[in-house]
């Protein structure tokens, strides 16, 4: 790994999904419908359900990159539920199921270590998220990682209509208001910027919208910090971007490892060491991220 002054950055760009929430586990416990009923499937593994949803997700992503995300998944869904009764006698499913599933985004837990993290990391830099998302869905998960459930009108964005991508005022600045318990500075998802990571679009954007942001006082994109689970979908494009990285590299977790072929089927010890040289520190949680971050500041002193 690379040596990495952390005290020398203002503001992180932070992935949400698999990096802050776990969304591997409601996601595989969403599609066991389709794996009850499609004798195609009856062999996988957790590992090939994630990767073979992660495929079709990552695909309608590119196609449609105006969808809002509660539709990605309601047709991510139907899809992958499609091509496994393509590929054996199944039936494919009911719209409900399909529904519900792209409701569960509401319920995915934070990590354990997630809101005490993101507190910490809070005092040291502006946080800013850039996350595949609308904002609707979103503003269930906002509350959560403010753990603040009880006001989630706090946490919903309600933008301006007519916003240009570049529009300085993209995006959502949850902690302009004082009764606000967001760890976060400014919030872009999806249907800010116009873009699923791993587009650059939503990256670019969201270096752009951190540089002219009066709140986070950033002067160019040396100072911005992206930390992510996700090797496809975050590490890969900042590398592209310019950007250092700190891979947060959650033990047994599949989406977002797909960038070599075959990744996730290699042995632990070479998966650790998946894009060196992309990413410059790596961590297995964001709480040990969050401890290294306060000796870096500690040492700086």
């Amino acid at each position: 790994t690379m040596a990495l002054n952390l005290a020398a950055f203002k503001a992180i760009i932070f992935d949400v999904y698999g990096t802050l929430v776990d969304w591997e586990s409601p996601i595989y416990e969403g599609l066991i419908p389709i794996i009850k009923k499609n004798p195609a499937c009856a062999s996988w593994s957790r590992k090939d359900v994630l990767e073979a949803y992660c495929i079709v997700e990552a695909t309608l992503e590119e196609q449609h990159p105006d969808w809002l995300y509660a539709k990605v998944l309601e047709e991510s869904y139907k899809e992958l539920d499609r091509q496994m009764s393509a590929a054996g006698e199944g039936t494919s499913g009911s719209e409900g199921d399909a529904i519900k599933f792209a409701e569960s985004i509401r319920d995915w837990p934070p990590f354990s270590d997630t809101v005490v993290a993101l507190r910490s990391l809070a005092k040291r830099y502006k946080l800013t998220v850039l996350s595949n998302v609308d904002h609707q869905s979103f503003a269930f998960t906002h509350s959560k990682l403010s753990d603040d459930t009880e006001h989630l009108s706090l946490y919903a964005h309600k933008p301006q209509p007519a916003r240009t991508p570049l529009d300085p005022s993209l995006g959502f600045h949850p902690r302009r208001n004082p009764e606000s318990k967001s760890p976060f500075t400014l919030v872009l998802t999806a249907q800010d910027t116009g873009a699923y990571k791993p587009s650059p679009l939503g990256i670019g954007a969201a270096i752009e919208c951190i540089i002219k942001d009066p709140d986070c006082d950033v002067r160019d994109k040396s100072e911005i910090l992206v930390v992510a689970v996700s090797l496809f979908h975050d590490i890969y494009p900042a590398h592209e971007l310019g950007l250092k990285s700190v891979w947060i590299h959650r033990q047994g977790t599949r989406m977002g490892l797909n960038v070599e072929d075959n990744s996730p089927d290699l042995d632990p010890e070479r998966v650790k060491r998946l894009g060196e040289g992309k990413w410059s520190l790596r961590f297995e949680t964001l709480g040990e991220f969050a401890e290294e971050v306060e000796k870096g500041f500690a040492d700086r002193r």
